[in-house]
């Protein structure tokens, strides 16, 4: 019969490796979140009418462009990896029903556009 020393290795094991699962997939999200999040914000860009030619136009945008982008890199940690990382929190417990229920809703209609 294996020892308590041994089941209590093979319980710390147990426990680390689903530590380490939860934060690669965790990582994997927030990955996955970043480029998300720039895919819409591509999307809105190609919606908006095109830029004026004018060089106040231009002058105002790219000023405009680099105060949010100092704005946001000053909230920005760099992660181990250097990356910059932005987190958001939900405004409480509800939020997460309320996003869990629109992704139910548009998986449903998923699958059953594709017959499944």
């Amino acid at each position: 019969a294996p020892s308590d020393k041994s089941l209590r290795q093979e319980s710390e094991l147990a426990v680390a490796r689903a530590t380490a699962e939860r934060s690669a997939r965790r990582e994997r999200l927030a990955v996955s979140g970043g480029h998300l999040l720039g895919a819409a914000f591509q999307f809105l860009g190609e919606l908006l009418p095109e830029p004026s030619d004018s060089s106040e136009s231009k002058a105002a945008t790219t000023a405009l462009a680099a105060t949010l982008k100092q704005n946001l890199t000053d909230l920005m940690v760099p992660d181990d990896r250097g990356r910059p990382r932005l987190t958001f929190a939900l405004p409480d417990a509800t939020a997460l029903d309320g996003l869990t229920n629109v992704l139910a809703r548009l998986l449903v209609r998923t699958q059953s556009a594709n017959g499944l």
